[in-house]
């Protein structure tokens, strides 16, 4: 599947604008963490990575699927990520 840039750091595929999101998944679920994985993928998350060490899953999806993730058993938390810019050193903006 091609992904193109698209605004607010996400992607889209074909028109449909994605995402990219990091899923906190619950302390007593981490064990169970394939089965979060799973039920992130049926939802429509396209997973980019797993962080075992910190119990995160970073992905993308598309808004309309981001918020229906809360309710997923074992997801703690979804959070969209966000990208920052700073000036680089030359410009007038300090």
């Amino acid at each position: 599947m091609a992904r193109r840039g698209a605004g607010r750091g996400g992607a889209t595929l074909g028109d449909v604008e994605r995402v990219e999101i990091l899923v906190s998944i619950a302390d007593d679920w981490l064990e169970r963490a394939d089965e979060v994985e799973a039920a992130l993928r049926r939802a429509g998350v396209e997973i980019d990575s797993r962080l075992e060490a910190t119990g995160i899953i970073v992905g993308t999806a598309t808004e309309d699927v981001t918020r229906g993730l809360g309710s997923i058993p074992g997801v703690a938390a979804v959070e969209v990520s966000r990208t920052f810019r700073i000036p680089g050193p030359d410009s007038p903006v300090q």
